[in-house]
């Protein structure tokens, strides 16, 4: 795991890359979109075994494909946080 976001605090684990970073942004964006409360409460229910894999859980697996747009295509900007609230308001969290 190259980044941890805790709250709006991301810890490197080396070289801090645009894409770590971005990783970091995603989950604090998340944690802001969401509420403290509710991002836990999805880590927690959605981890392992229900997922049966880490990179599956709802959040980890919206912030891996958000992840592969950015790297995609970095010159475009897209709104994270309108993607966030549509996938909660679709249930896709849970």
């Amino acid at each position: 795991m190259a980044v941890a976001t805790f709250l709006d605090v991301s810890v490197f684990n080396d070289k801090i890359t645009a894409r770590n970073l971005f990783q970091g942004l995603v989950h604090a964006a998340q944690i802001y979109v969401l509420g403290v409360t509710s991002f836990a409460e999805l880590c927690r229910c959605g981890r392992i075994p229900q997922a049966r894999s880490y990179f599956l859980v709802p959040l980890k697996a919206h912030a891996f494909g958000l992840d592969a747009r950015f790297a995609e295509i970095r010159s475009n900007r897209f709104c994270g946080a309108r993607r966030f609230r549509a996938w909660w308001r679709a249930g896709r969290y849970s």
